[in-house]
């Protein structure tokens, strides 16, 4: 029995022939008699979970569960469904799934880092709930939704990181371009724009608070302060200056709340929000002082002079962790950083063009960079303030943005690598893999909720290429190399579609038997109620 908040229980349910009995503070015991060969027997451990002061028994439980495991099977079998002829796939996909659900509250909160931080991120939780919504979870991720626009943002539109917020010059400005791309993702697959009306108010402080004058400079249109994507700030080294993900997210976000805005109506600030995302995104890409690209890629950071910051030289090395890269390293490298490739995974700039190539070719020296144990760094190692080592959240955005761009060797060298690597089978990742021994005297490494996230959109929005708009529905199927069909139920809307995907030497494609042009690789379909049988055919 573990008392806290809530009583939990654990028994086993009685069996003929079976003792059980429990040994110290945690074990319990059922043994039975010696079971011959290739001969089966069942035994149900139990989970009872009480308020406190209130009695639990298992009295009459054998003839309950029956009902309970029934009442399961349906809660799942509603939710999404996948399959394909590749076990690596399947299993990722599986684990991925369950422990989304397994690891939020009814209230809607969740540890960004379990074991570790006991905290709350804005930026976690809305790219936590888009898989939530991907999977089906989607009274989950409106919880999720009301206590972000509820509770996590302040009244002048900021929004809190580790549980609080630090003021504007190290205000995590991605934070509210991801939180209106969530709200956005929640609208296109639930057609809840009365969710979007009730909360208006707060969506337009959201949108609203990046611009602020306070970070926006009037001559390059870009965002600007003295803290980059990974969280360091002026005392790493960081100089005032132009994130990239601060500048993509935003712009990004801006765009999708402009949508939004026009759908139930509010044309006047749609079309501020569009211009704006248009600006920022047209100066980040285009601006002959300010653009952040360098010898053909793109890259992490400009200072506020315009100079591209290529190292963090920390203003007081002592301040730093004991023998970290940073503290002892002469040029701690800022370049490259796996956030470069955010534009390519949602098509911000085009996957195929020349920019995209040499990016990715410019962040590939992350991986295995100071190891032999695969995995990519978040950014370039002489510039950690810890050990070295791969993360998988970082090098799931590497592989999100080479299976848009079709390098299908880099996306399979990125899913072996978690299948294989210690956590794998449970899909309990860390948060990345040190080189060294932390644990002791540092607090554990936990495991982050939002690599689970990553894995979903892999699957559903690259690989099945299943894209919900406000107006419509797109589907641009790209199988992986070693995968020759894919099978899912998603739910979409007031639809239950049913996708079946499989290779041919032709691309074809059907809805509900019936024909259907494929344009761009891709479908478009008008929404609809019921149930959508969707064929596709792709070489």
């Amino acid at each position: 029995v573990a008392k806290g908040w809530n009583v939990i229980k654990l028994s086993c349910l009685p069996e003929k022939d079976v003792k059980i009995k429990t040994s110290g503070r945690y074990d319990i015991w059922a043994e039975m008699e010696t079971l011959s060969a290739f001969s089966e027997r069942e035994i149900i451990f139990v989970y009872l979970i009480d308020n406190l002061g209130e009695k639990s028994s298992i009295t009459n439980l054998n003839s309950k569960f029956p009902m309970l495991m029934m009442r399961s099977e349906n809660y799942w079998r509603n939710k999404m469904q996948f399959k394909t002829n590749n076990e690596i796939v399947n299993h990722l996909f599986l684990v991925s799934r369950n422990n989304l659900k397994a690891t939020v509250s009814k209230s809607g909160k969740r540890d960004s880092g379990i074991w570790q931080y006991n905290m709350e991120w804005v930026r976690d939780d809305s790219m936590f709930l888009i898989g939530l919504i991907m999977c089906g979870f989607i009274n989950e991720a409106k919880t999720m939704l009301e206590k972000l626009l509820g509770k996590f943002v302040g009244h002048e539109g900021q929004t809190i990181e580790s549980s609080r917020w630090f003021g504007y010059e190290h205000a995590e400005l991605d934070q509210n371009g991801q939180l209106l791309y969530a709200l956005w993702t929640y609208a296109c697959w639930t057609a809840d724009f009365n969710f979007v009306r009730r909360y208006w108010e707060k969506i337009k402080l959201v949108a609203e608070f990046p611009i602020k004058d306070i970070f926006r400079d009037k001559a390059s249109k870009l965002l600007k302060n003295k803290r980059e994507f990974w969280e360091r700030t002026d005392g790493f080294g960081v100089e005032e200056g132009y994130e990239l993900a601060y500048q993509f997210w935003v712009s990004l976000g801006l765009e999708k709340a402009g949508e939004l805005a026009n759908k139930i109506g509010e044309f006047k600030i749609a079309e501020k929000w569009l211009s704006i995302s248009r600006e920022i995104k047209n100066s980040m890409l285009n601006h002959p002082k300010f653009r952040l690209i360098e010898d053909g890629h793109l890259i992490k950071r400009r200072k506020a002079n315009g100079e591209w910051q290529r190292y963090l030289i920390p203003p007081d090395r002592k301040r730093m962790p004991y023998r970290s890269p940073i503290a002892i390293e002469e040029k701690p490298s800022a370049e490259p950083d796996t956030s470069e490739v955010l534009p390519i995974i949602y098509g911000f700039i085009e996957a195929e063009s020349e920019l995209a190539t040499m990016t990715l070719d410019w962040v590939e020296k992350l991986w295995n960079q100071r190891w032999g144990y695969g995995g990519y760094e978040r950014y370039d190692s002489s510039s950690e303030p810890q050990p070295p080592g791969p993360w998988p959240l970082a090098s799931l955005f590497v592989a999100r943005a080479n299976h848009e761009a079709g390098n299908y060797e880099r996306v399979w060298k990125v899913l072996n690598w978690l299948y294989n690597i210690n956590g794998g089978k449970s899909g309990a990742w860390f948060e990345y893999y040190s080189t060294e021994q932390l644990t002791p005297p540092l607090p554990p490494v936990g495991f982050i909720g939002w690599t689970w996230s990553e894995i979903i959109s892999l699957l559903v929005h690259h690989m099945l290429g299943f894209r919900p708009e406000i107006e419509k529905l797109r589907i641009k199927p790209k199988l992986l190399p070693n995968v020759n069909f894919a099978e899912c139920h998603l739910n979409v809307r007031n639809m239950k579609v049913h996708l079946f995907i499989e290779r041919s030497e032709k691309n074809q494609a059907s809805v509900n038997g019936k024909p259907i042009d494929i344009i761009d690789n891709g479908i478009t379909i008008p929404y609809t109620k019921g149930e959508l049988k969707i064929n596709f055919k792709v070489v």
